[in-house]
């Protein structure tokens, strides 16, 4: 099993970031860095311990923080290849979290237009509402500005209503 190895100093969360914000870091922090876990792989999108792990038996529907799945966390670490790896492993892409995002409020709230044609094609509805704040993928595109997803989302005909949000996530108006 996959042991960790890293400076406690810095979460794996940190490097994630780290890696999406410096590219080309991304491949030598693959390298110095070992996981506690798939979770913590998935969310820092490293394809080839995602599948070390899945050679060892991993669930591909394991859950992390919040009840975030493995296949939502390779959305958010913006890694097509780790989200690949999670399907073809039968994830579930019906899953939801703890806060009832699916992994279409997921891609649109991270402006991955590729991924949410996959997801649409699997059959997930463009106008599920999430279970904590009563936001659409639409809506959540909009409040964090993902703006390919959100036009994507109003060619595919989504409903296009801004409503306040009920939970956390920050209100949005119909103007954006």
């Amino acid at each position: 099993m996959l042991q960790p190895a890293m400076n406690r100093s810095i979460s794996i969360a940190s490097l994630a970031l780290l890696a999406l914000v410096l590219p080309g870091c991304s491949q030598q922090a693959e390298e110095q860095v070992t996981y506690e876990g798939i979770y913590q792989a998935c969310l820092a999108g490293d394809t080839a311990a995602i599948k070390k792990y899945f050679e060892e038996g991993a669930d591909a529907n394991t859950k992390g923080g919040q009840g975030m799945s493995c296949i939502a966390a390779t959305i958010v670490s913006r890694n097509k290849d780790a989200f690949d790896a999670l399907k073809e492993a039968k994830a579930d892409l019906t899953i939801k979290d703890d806060r009832g995002w699916n992994l279409l409020h997921f891609a649109a709230t991270n402006d991955q237009v590729e991924i949410m044609e996959e997801l649409v094609k699997a059959g997930l509805p463009l106008d599920e509402l999430t279970k904590q704040d009563g936001a659409s993928a639409y809506q959540l595109a909009k409040v964090y500005r993902g703006d390919a997803a959100a036009k994507w989302l109003e060619k595919q005909g989504a409903d296009t209503t801004m409503r306040k949000l009920t939970g956390p996530t920050r209100s949005a108006s119909p103007g954006g």
